[in-house]
């Protein structure tokens, strides 16, 4: 992930790489605290 000073995101997959996503749109889905963590829809 790339992070602009506007705040805004650029993450890249695989297959592209999307831009221009802002930080109101992302959550944190994983710390690196030893914990395990599962998300659900």
């Amino acid at each position: 992930v790339a992070v602009r000073k506007s705040g805004s995101f650029n993450i890249k997959t695989v297959d592209k790489t999307v831009q221009g996503i802002s930080w109101k749109y992302c959550r944190l889905l994983h710390a690196s605290d030893g914990y395990s963590y599962n998300t659900t829809c």
